[in-house]
């Protein structure tokens, strides 16, 4: 698991991880005031993942994909609101965590009653 840090209150953001094999995913967050949350697009390699994808809480946004990616994505916040403000990330209200495969088994077995 990775916490993924350095998320600020600007509207615009592109981050990039690097998972245990060496391999980037690519992040770039965006905040849509008139849909008051976060989206998201997301690229591994030269692929995308996912593009357009609204952020809530949940303990692997990426489940649907756990056979074509290494990885996961989940979204914890305080009081399971999912982000609707602009600074919940910066303030600590919300967090991202890159989870890898082994974490991945782990949760899609637990959330969603097998991978």
């Amino acid at each position: 698991m990775t916490t993924i840090t350095g998320i600020t209150s600007q509207p615009k953001q592109n981050l990039a991880v690097v998972l245990e094999d060496g391999s980037q995913v690519s992040i770039y967050l965006e905040y849509r005031l008139q849909q008051k949350g976060w989206f998201a697009n997301m690229a591994w390699g030269d692929d995308w993942i996912v593009n357009g994808m609204r952020l809530v809480s949940g303990p692997n946004l990426l489940h649907h994909w756990f056979k074509l990616i290494p990885f996961g994505l989940a979204l914890n916040t305080d009081g399971d609101a999912d982000p609707y403000n602009v600074e919940d990330f910066a303030t600590g209200r919300s967090v991202l965590t890159l989870l890898n495969a082994d974490d991945v088994l782990q949760v899609n077995s637990a959330a969603f009653a097998g991978p």
